[in-house]
């Protein structure tokens, strides 16, 4: 695979229709399946010499490298040939993943469900950069552009590595997020995989329990950035949001965070409560260890889960509303 996985303008097609001309030589008459899966910059100055800069590309040559791929081997081969055949920018694994009919079909619900009331919607980045190109697509003029902008608004953005962090922090478990952006997300991918069926694809529910956990996230970081907490805020944020789901015993309801797109107030004062002590636990429980490094360890969130920092009135009551009868 060693010409697949050099360097070059890299692309994968399904078919090519190969002839020989007058003089003899290969040529290709058609593709199909075209999909560049490295080289997509280049691509990118061209079409703007093109089209913006009107350029005359006549006399412009650029390698490619173009190979045939059997269409149910291309979701496998063309991230790792994108791997292999990209060394100028780097490429994280969330990146390789942009295919995966999962991250597609999470898209295709961003763009079919609306917000309650239906004035916006949630938008899925499944590819780095995708936002702002769609908006300069879509939206050419400063009307438009604000008509967007009101659709989607940016707080209402969310990608791969995000979508991780949002699952695993309302899934107990903080100490994978604070591995970092691309681990958690190779890990909640693989966790993924493993629990459900091959053929399985997000349904709305699904779509709108992440947006669920997403808001209860911002709302613990927009508590935390107001606490002003000293360090190690991405750490704290993660566990505060695994202690309320710990502590909620499955009687939050993710629907009513749906419906209302924010937390209950008493949410916000029972992460008002937690954060500082959560914080000081974390340092304190490191014992003279790097605490980012300590809240890595499935033996920090042993730790912190197991305090009883409290649980507010105005939360137990909630909770209490909810408890199956």
């Amino acid at each position: 695979r060693f010409l697949a996985y050099n360097n070059g303008i890299t692309a994968t097609v399904e078919n090519l229709d190969i002839a020989i001309n007058e003089d003899n030589q290969h040529i290709i008459k058609s593709m199909t399946g075209f999909q560049v899966v490295n080289g997509g910059q280049t691509m990118a100055s061209i079409h703007r010499s093109v089209k913006i800069d009107k350029a005359d590309i006549s006399e412009v040559y650029v390698q490619a490298k173009i190979t045939e791929v059997q269409p149910e081997n291309i979701p496998l081969l063309a991230p790792l040939i994108s791997r292999f055949a990209n060394s100028q920018n780097k490429v994280s694994d969330a990146d390789f993943s942009s295919n995966d009919p999962i991250h597609v079909e999470i898209q295709r619900l961003s763009e079919k469900v609306w917000i309650p009331g239906e004035q916006s919607r949630w938008y899925y980045e499944r590819t780095r950069g995708q936002y702002q190109v769609e908006k300069s697509r879509k939206a050419p003029t400063v009307a438009k552009s604000k008509k967007y902008d009101f659709e989607h608004p940016s707080n209402q953005r969310f990608n791969k590595t995000d979508l991780a962090k949002y699952m695993y922090s309302w899934d107990q478990l903080p100490q994978v997020v604070s591995l970092g952006a691309q681990k958690c997300f190779v890990n909640f991918m693989a966790d993924l995989k493993q629990a459900k069926e091959k053929d399985w694809r997000p349904d709305e529910l699904f779509f709108k329990e992440v947006v669920a956990k997403a808001i209860i996230f911002k709302s613990a970081d927009k508590i935390a950035r107001q606490k002003k907490v000293p360090s190690y805020k991405a750490n704290v944020v993660t566990y505060m949001v695994a202690y309320l789901s710990k502590k909620s015993l499955g009687r939050m309801s993710l629907m009513d965070v749906w419906d209302n797109q924010k937390v209950h107030e008493c949410v916000l004062e029972a992460f008002e409560f937690w954060v500082i002590p959560i914080y000081e636990e974390l340092v304190k429980s490191a014992n003279g260890r790097d605490v980012t490094e300590w809240c890595k360890k499935d033996q920090c969130w042993d730790t912190i889960q197991e305090i009883d920092f409290g649980i507010p009135q105005g939360l137990q009551e909630l909770l209490e509303s909810n408890q199956p009868l």
